[in-house]
Parts: structure tokens; C-alpha cells; sequence
């Protein structure tokens, strides 16, 4: 009985294995066989779910009747949706063999299965069931799960007529994930003290800061013998200003203007708490940009929503404070790096209460800096010292060479120091020189040892996927292993390829596989920046009028959108042919211009 059995799995394999070539076959010449009626459906089921949650379909067949063997896709919105190959369950049909395969990079789950002897009954059968993950950034809203490349045939073999009935899943409500409503509590996975960017729920629209579309309030400016500097709004400013925001046909701010006072050593910045809470809890208030010599504060709405949520009915005052720091308190760590640059502390105060930490939001800090003769712009940073004296370099800062200031977006109120941290590679000249300069004074990449770069060498998928780790400064430490059958937990990259996994930036290549060792080709890294993109809460903006490339054509479909969003953010651009190369391996040197220009429109950007 035991032969008998393997001999019938032996044959159906081989069955199965034929049957898919012979359905290509039947396919090309047309030798359809069908009913005059009861031609069976393969059908869809159509769910809901919240973003976050897993959601089942089943694909069925209506009156399956002597049908042998069929194979087919199913085709979903891959950022979207979710699926591995796990997550795929064939139904027991007596005497069927049957094989799966999940590419979540295109959006496709592909199906066949045959048997030895047709169907007999004609009754409603389940063929397979489909568990899919909805991204926590989903939208509202319908997507559809359709059925593609459908062949079905009877023992003869000929190909039988199906009809199809497709499904859709419906995104409703909230994202199930409670988030992260603690001002003082930030997520694991971040190790910079920076921005509120892991587990955001939906991509939050941006606005670039643009001080024309704004209000502006003259506050006084007092400044004792010690060179503090007290500078108060009072209620009657603010609600005046709110006045004339809502006059505005679009969403505005608010500038809070001081006098200018060079050398100041600490400046307080007084709001009336219950005026603060108006400003926050109005729709026509997008930002609030506080104008000092010393630092430019802008706060988004999410931020100033955060601060107003410690604000009680029996609240007097919010005090924003910028101090200067002497160099002398610096770690020997980074002594160096800051030598004699400006360095300040950061507190926000209702009342008496401190409150470091931003719950959701983020803040735009501009410190002036003139740069020295021999200072490379791209090799300015700022490094970001926490309450136990802990340094790190923030990733999303650039030295803006017209307003000769450094700009950098944070979600906490803590040290903040301007310092220097040039890297130079023997074998970097040329178009890409100031991008790879830019990214290693962060340190997001590194050479290959010898003081070298190799900036033509096409870089891999893991080592792409360590960048974006870089970038979110994302403390990899708590993973230790992979759903990727091809990442070993000992592998160096493994914890990366962890953590962007999980933050719903990669999903492999299929077959439950990863591929680290790839060429990263340039459709496959256009797809991660822009999953990225959404991690971060960051809307590319649109700074170029879109291009079409002459090879569009050759752009997979689940890669299109991303290309054509990231081309329009100036993020990556065609060949000198006027083509994309989509399927061309992305150089080192490439992966840094698009990564720098990505982090330098972030770190400028009100979300």
C-alpha cells in the first residue's frame, strides 16, 4: 500500500509537471473543449480588514466537474498587500498535486495543480486560500484581487472554458496598531533620537516651508545684562493671527519673529498655553516657525499637536528654551569633530513640566553657521547628545549654502551640536563626489578598505538594504534571525534584512527568498525608496515635470509608480539614451546621489 501510494504522488507530479506545459500548448493552438452549459467559475472571495490586519480570500471553483488540471495567478497591489509563501494553503482535492509560488515584488501569486483523474462532482470547491497582510500606511478603500493567466483542461488534455470572478479587499477604519501615544516613550527599532518615523500608520501630506504663506507676529524682545533673551507672545497675537489664517484660502502658519540678538546665551520663548492649544487645534494652522539669531524653530502640525497635549485647563505658560553649551561638555568622542562650532541644548516647558520627546510630529531646527575656508558643505553634520550624554550623528541634516545655516528635522528636544566629519576616497572624482561625501560624514556607507569606494561596482541588495537601516538609524541589535530561507541568522546583513521585513520595505524576490547577494537592479531600489518614503512619513515632493522614459515599456508594474514618484522628486533620472534601464544593476555610486538627494529634501521638509 505504501508503494502504491508513492508510485500515485510519483505520477502526479510528473502529471502536474506536463500538465503545465501541455496547458501552454493548448493555449497557443486554441483546442478548447466546453460544455454548451455549467461552465465552471473560479472565483475571488471579497473581504475587509483594517491596515495591519491579515485578511484571508479563498479561491473556489463553481461546478468543477471534469476538470483534471489548471494553473493561474492571482494578482494583487503588492503596496497593499502582503503575502509569502507560508501564507499560501492549498486544499486537500483527493488525489491532487499542487504548487505555489509568491512573487511579492510584482504582486503575484502563482497557482497549478493536477490530478491523475478528472473531477466527478460538480459542487462548489475550495482550490486554495490566500492570507494577506494589509500595509499599516493603506489607504481606505477598495483594492482589487483579480485572477490572470488562467488555463484549465480535462484528462484528455484538452483546455476547458472558465469563466472568472474576481475579488476585491476592502481597507476600513484605523490601523488595529494602537501606536504610540507616550510624549516620552520612542520606538525600539530607532536608534537616533530623532524622528517619529517607525510604524507611522499612513503617509502624511508634506509642505515644503514656504514663509510667504504665513502670518507673521513681532514679539517682544527683552534681553538682560547677562545676555538672556526673553522673547513673549502674547494672547491677543496669537489670536489675531489666527484671525487672519483663516482668511487664507489654504492651510497657513504662523512666524513668531524675535530681535535679532547676536551672542545671545540662553533664549526663552513664552507662549500663553491655552493660546498655544488654539493655534494647535486649528485646521487653517499647518505650521509655526519661531525666528531667532540664535536657531530657527519650525514646528508641523503634528508637533504642535503633541506639545498642546500636555496642556491642561489649568495651563499658564509654554516655554521653548535654546542654550548655549561650551564645548568644554563634549564627550572626547567627538571633540574633534565639534572643535569650536556652535553646540546648544534644546527644552520645551509647559509650566514647569519638561516634555523632550515629540509622541507624533516632527521640528525643523536652522543653527547659523558660516563654514570655514576649507570647510566641504556635504561634511558638515550635526550630532545629536541625549540627557546621558550619549552622542549620534543625525542623518537627515545638510548645510544650506544660502541661508548658511545647518537644517536638520528631529522629534526630541535635546543637545544638538554642529561638527565635521570629512571622509575622502582615492578612487572618487566627478558627478558623484559631493553625494558619496555627503552620505559617508553621516556615516549611512563606508570604502572597501585602502581609503577606496568603488564607486562603479554595482551594489548588492543587502548592502542597499543596510543604507535605508542607516538612514532611519535603526538599532538592528533586537533582530536576530530571518523569514528569508537564503539570510542565515550569522549572515552580517541578517538583522537589516530583519528589520526592513518588518517595516514592510522588502518582501524578496519569491519562493520565500531574498537575495542578498543581487545586484540591487534600479526598479527594485526606486521600489524600496519609495516604501521608505513611507515609513518615514515623508511625501516626495514634486520638483520635476514628469518624464517618459523611452523603455517605460520595460518597467515591471509593480515597480512603475515608484519610478515615476521618484523621478518627479528629482531623486533618480534616465540614461544619457533617454532610457530607464530598469532591470540594470544600480552602482555605489548611484545608490548614494539618490539616498542623498532623498535625506537633503527630507531634512527640509514640514510634514
Amino acid at each position: 500500500m505504501h508503494k502504491n501510494k508513492t508510485l500515485l504522488l510519483v505520477t502526479a507530479r510528473k502529471r502536474l509537471s506536463v500538465f503545465i506545459i501541455l496547458a501552454l500548448v493548448i493555449g497557443v493552438l486554441g483546442n478548447t473543449f466546453a460544455a454548451e452549459e455549467n461552465v465552471p467559475t473560479l472565483k475571488i472571495s471579497s473581504v475587509t480588514g483594517k491596515p495591519g490586519e491579515r485578511v484571508t480570500v479563498e479561491i473556489s471553483v463553481d461546478n468543477p466537474q471534469g476538470i483534471a488540471g489548471m494553473q493561474f495567478s492571482v494578482n494583487y497591489d503588492p503596496s497593499i498587500l502582503a503575502v509569502s509563501d507560508a501564507d499560501v494553503k492549498a486544499n486537500t482535492i483527493s488525489g491532487w498535486i499542487f504548487d505555489t509560488n509568491v512573487i511579492q515584488e510584482e504582486g503575484k501569486v502563482y497557482f497549478a495543480g493536477a490530478s491523475a483523474n478528472a473531477i466527478t462532482v460538480s459542487s462548489e470547491m475550495t482550490v486554495c486560500s490566500i492570507a494577506f497582510t494589509i500595509s499599516k500606511s493603506a489607504d481606505i478603500g477598495n483594492t482589487e484581487v483579480t485572477i490572470a493567466d488562467l488555463y484549465v483542461a480535462n484528462d484528455v488534455p484538452q483546455k476547458i472554458e472558465m469563466n472568472i470572478q474576481n475579488g476585491k479587499i476592502t481597507v476600513s477604519g484605523e490601523s488595529s496598531d494602537p501606536g504610540n501615544n507616550d510624549p516620552g516613550n520612542n520606538d525600539p527599532g530607532n536608534n537616533y533620537p530623532g524622528n517619529n518615523v517607525p510604524g507611522s500608520k499612513e503617509q502624511s501630506s508634506t509642505e515644503t516651508v514656504d514663509e510667504n504663506a504665513s502670518t507673521d507676529i513681532n514679539a517682544q524682545t527683552i534681553v538682560d545684562n547677562l545676555g538672556n533673551v526673553t522673547v513673549s507672545v502674547t494672547q491677543d497675537q496669537i489670536n489675531n493671527a489666527i484671525s487672519a489664517a483663516e482668511l487664507s484660502a489654504l492651510p497657513t502658519g504662523i512666524k513668531i519673529k524675535a530681535d535679532c540678538v547676536k551672542d545671545a546665551m540662553k533664549v526663552t520663548i513664552n507662549i500663553p498655553a491655552q493660546s498655544f492649544r488654539k493655534l494647535a487645534e486649528n485646521d487653517r494652522i499647518s505650521f509655526v516657525l519661531i525666528q531667532t539669531c540664535t536657531a530657527t524653530i519650525t514646528l508641523d502640525k503634528k508637533a504642535l499637536a503633541s506639545i498642546s497635549n500636555n496642556v491642561t485647563s489649568t495651563s499658564n505658560n509654554i516655554s521653548i528654551i535654546i542654550e548655549k553649551v561650551s564645548n568644554s561638555a563634549f564627550l572626547s568622542e567627538i571633540k574633534n569633530q565639534v572643535g569650536n562650532r556652535p553646540a546648544y541644548n534644546f527644552f520645551v516647558y509647559v509650566d514647569d513640566r519638561d516634555v523632550p520627546n515629540l509622541s507624533q510630529g516632527n521640528v525643523i531646527i536652522s543653527l547659523p553657521y558660516t563654514l570655514a575656508s576649507e570647510d566641504d558643505p556635504n561634511a558638515v553634520i550635526i550630532y545629536c547628545i541625549d540627557r546621558n550624554g550619549n552622542a549620534s550623528i543625525v542623518p537627515n541634516c545638510v548645510y544650506d549654502t544660502e541661508e548658511n545655516a545647518v537644517v536638520f528635522t528631529t522629534s526630541r528636544f535635546l543637545m544638538y551640536a554642529i561638527g565635521y566629519n570629512k571622509r575622502v576616497f582615492s578612487d572618487v572624482s566627478g558627478w558623484a563626489t559631493d553625494y558619496i561625501t555627503y552620505l559617508a560624514a553621516r556615516e549611512i556607507i563606508s570604502g572597501i578598505g585602502d581609503g577606496k569606494f568603488a564607486p562603479n561596482v554595482n551594489i548588492k541588495r543587502c548592502e542597499f538594504v543596510k543604507m535605508l537601516a542607516g538612514i532611519a538609524g535603526a538599532d538592528v541589535s533586537v533582530y536576530s534571525g530571518s523569514k528569508f530561507k537564503d539570510v542565515k541568522s550569522s549572515d552580517w546583513f541578517a538583522p537589516y534584512v530583519a528589520w526592513a521585513a518588518e517595516m514592510e520595505i522588502v518582501f524578496g524576490v519569491g519562493n520565500g527568498m531574498f537575495a542578498p547577494y543581487d545586484d540591487i537592479s534600479r526598479q527594485d531600489m526606486a521600489v524600496m525608496i519609495d516604501r521608505f518614503a513611507i515609513y518615514v512619513n515623508y511625501s516626495l515632493p514634486e520638483v520635476t515635470a514628469e518624464v517618459t522614459f523611452s523603455d517605460n515599456d520595460s518597467i515591471k508594474s509593480y515597480a512603475l509608480e515608484a519610478v515615476k514618484r521618484l523621478q518627479r522628486a528629482g531623486i533618480i533620472s534616465g540614461m544619457s539614451d533617454g532610457t530607464f534601464a530598469p532591470t540594470k544593476g544600480a552602482t555605489r555610486a548611484e545608490s548614494a546621489k539618490m539616498l542623498a538627494v532623498f535625506l537633503q529634501g527630507m531634512a527640509k521638509t514640514i510634514k
